[in-house]
């Protein structure tokens, strides 16, 4: 009888193994298969959201946080791919839509966009909060504390809840059409705090200026997801998972690299 449970025990053993190697053969082999579908990418993105997408460059080079991810995950899987010239986002959108535009490297989630597109896992949290001086910093607990105080922030940006209810509140609020005035403005007193993106702010700030000057409020922060996404249309949608796995390998890297050592409490 206990030869008889032994020799089942390896024969089980056995199966599995053999169950292992099947599921990995196919996992490697549908990786495969995904990456020889997808031919020559067309990426994109919006035209400027630095860090994340630099502005391109007058040799029509686009950069930043976002286009490296993306270009270091292809390039890994042996996938040739062309980064798209930056224009209009509504333009870009609808070609990505319509599948002329392969993978976005960077999207925020909405219902509507989830009509056409793959998201994949988030690869980066955008970071808004309240940013001040060093040396003129505030406690912060709720959007009442900053009642009487002057503040700023870049014209048309977004920001998320609760911190989109400041500039409505605040009488005392301004918007600027240059980002190097934000930080102008604070350095100089004549606002007593920017809303921003952290990472935004940080990289954008001016030449001469000290990153060190600046303190982000920690009990303001709100995080924003980005994802990448595929079209629906695109040969690519196969990959989903392989650029997800990846994501999640390398997410915590990207965040270390923006934003270690920009929050205090």
């Amino acid at each position: 009888m206990a030869v008889l449970i032994v020799f089942w025990q390896k024969t089980l053993q056995k199966r599995k193994l053999f169950c292992d190697l099947w599921l990995a053969f196919l996992l490697i082999g549908s990786q495969s298969i995904a990456r020889a579908q997808c031919v020559d990418p067309v990426l994109s993105g919006p035209p400027v959201w630095p860090p994340y997408i630099n502005a391109e460059t007058d040799e029509g080079i686009r950069s930043g946080v976002a286009v490296d991810l993306i270009s270091k995950i292809l390039t890994n899987e042996n996938i040739s791919f062309e980064v798209d010239k930056a224009k209009p986002w509504n333009r870009v959108l609808k070609q990505f839509e319509n599948g002329d535009i392969d993978i976005l490297f960077t999207l925020l989630d909405t219902a509507e966009r989830r009509s056409f597109a793959l998201y994949t896992e988030y690869w980066v949290h955008d970071v808004y909060a309240i940013i001040t001086k060093k040396s003129a910093a505030f406690s912060y607990s709720s959007i009442d504390d900053l009642k009487g105080r002057p503040g700023v922030m870049y014209h048309g940006v977004r920001l998320p809840p609760p911190l989109r209810q400041i500039p409505i509140d605040n009488q005392h609020f301004t918007t600027v059409n240059e980002a190097h005035l934000l930080h102008r403005m604070l350095r100089h007193g004549r606002v007593d705090y920017v809303l921003a993106s952290v990472a935004s702010f940080f990289d954008l700030i001016p030449e001469g200026f000290d990153p060190e000057e600046f303190h982000v409020l920690q009990s303001s922060a709100v995080r924003v997801p980005v994802y990448m996404a595929i079209s629906k249309k695109s040969n690519c949608v196969d990959l989903l998972e392989t650029i997800n796995g990846k994501i999640r390998v390398l997410r915590d890297e990207v965040a270390q690299s923006l934003y270690a050592g920009k929050f205090v409490n």
